[in-house]
């Protein structure tokens, strides 16, 4: 089991073994690659080399160089060796906050099942005989798992009911905002959001039922965003080797904003 500290309120960091020490990466589910600041590349004994793309929910493009593949020790969990990205993370963070040394995402945990129950601050990760009893009690829900940076990232994402057709959103932990949906997906929800003024809202994932968030309009190059207001409300299963999703619920709360109707605006 991984534990999970809370860090600027509602994001999470993970303990990393670098050298000696433990350090404080950030727990990102859309975050695509695992990445190290330049100093944690450094202190691990990387020599950067070459470079890979990926690409922000708004289309920016974000170039990384590259540390060969190497084991990652996560709060006591051993990760298969594998890339990682070098970036510099606090560039994007205000001044002052306490320091990160990279970023830990869902590429790390790659052909593992893992529990994401961010609510009580903890990831499992699963065996082959606890996952079955995990899912149990859970609903299975349609998946995808986006590959891009060279097919080196791996970005989750769940299936929403629309008109049309089912529409998909990328389960983000490091977005700590809330939910952005894109005007052709608020379209097909029947939706009518502002992009300055987040609204609350009932969506309906597919195979599980009405989920209820706060939600804003914003272009993107996908339908949604979701957010970790959403992941505290639930609990996600996810099976990174067969590309297998389950929900369960852990005390989403109660909402009266407007419910999704897959019937156009």
């Amino acid at each position: 089991m991984i534990e999970l500290e809370p860090y600027l309120g509602a994001l999470l960091t993970v303990p990393v073994a670098l050298g000696d020490s433990a350090v404080a990466f950030l727990f990102d589910t859309g975050g695509g690659g695992t990445l190290l600041t330049p100093e944690a590349a450094a202190d691990a004994g990387c020599d950067p080399f070459g470079r890979v793309t990926g690409f922000r929910h708004d289309g920016e493009a974000v170039h990384f160089r590259r540390c060969p593949a190497a084991p990652l020790v996560i709060d006591g969990w051993r990760a298969p060796a594998r890339e990682a990205g070098v970036f510099d993370l606090m560039a994007l963070l205000p001044d002052g906050v306490p320091p990160l040394a990279g970023l830990v995402a869902l590429n790390t945990f790659e052909g593992r099942a893992i529990t994401l129950d961010l609510g009580a601050g903890r990831v499992v990760v699963e065996s082959p005989g606890s996952l079955r009893g995990r899912v149990v009690s859970m609903r299975e829900v349609p998946f995808r798992a986006g590959r891009q940076a060279g097919g080196a990232a791996l970005d989750p994402f769940l299936s929403f009911l629309a008109s049309g057709g089912p529409v998909w959103f990328e389960l983000d932990s490091g977005n700590a905002g809330p939910v952005l949906i894109a005007s052709h997906a608020a379209a097909q929800l029947g939706l009518d959001l502002a992009p300055d003024e987040p609204r609350p809202v009932t969506l309906q994932l597919a195979g599980y039922g009405p989920v209820h968030v706060q939600a804003q309009e914003k272009e993107m190059i996908y339908d949604g965003l979701l957010n970790a207001a959403f992941l505290r409300g639930l609990r996600v299963t996810l099976d990174l080797e067969a590309g297998r999703a389950w929900v369960g619920p852990a005390g989403l709360p109660p909402d009266s904003g407007p419910t999704a109707r897959p019937s156009g605006r």
